[in-house]
């Protein structure tokens, strides 16, 4: 993996380690749910699609009223996607000092991207993603 050190950029190999997901239920009755997904390609899609199966599982009444965020290590949106899902925000966020794909995503089945207000926020310098931050009025 390519990180910076010490003002440059150097290659580091980098163990992969075990995956989680958080969920929070907001007043609103919105279920957030955060994760950070294996950057081994095809076992992240197969994480991400247990994450919406158990997403699916959590006792909320509006089913649609979910959002899955995070580092998905996808770096095809179709995929992050997949059926009946969208991504509120396009927006290259890695490597953040030269960003050329898109592995970070929000995804909802509710809202689209035509829906949400998408904020720039400043690179922080700390991490080696962009971030993403939007607005749902809904």
């Amino acid at each position: 993996m390519k990180l910076p050190r010490n003002g440059e950029i150097k290659r580091v190999y980098v163990r992969d380690h075990p995956r989680s997901a958080l969920a929070a239920v907001l007043e609103n009755g919105w279920l957030i749910i955060n994760t950070h997904l294996s950057f081994v390609p095809f076992f992240n899609y197969l994480q991400l699609l247990q994450v919406k199966r158990w997403a699916r599982q959590l006792p909320i009444k509006d089913k649609t009223k979910i959002i899955i965020m995070g580092d998905l290590n996808l770096r095809f949106g179709a995929l992050a996607r997949g059926i009946n899902w969208n991504s509120l925000a396009t927006k290259r966020t890695f490597p953040s000092w030269s960003p050329h794909v898109q592995i970070d995503y929000l995804l909802s089945q509710k809202v689209a991207s035509e829906d949400v207000v998408l904020f720039e926020i400043a690179p922080s310098g700390i991490s080696d993603h962009l971030p993403i931050s939007v607005d749902v009025d809904q």
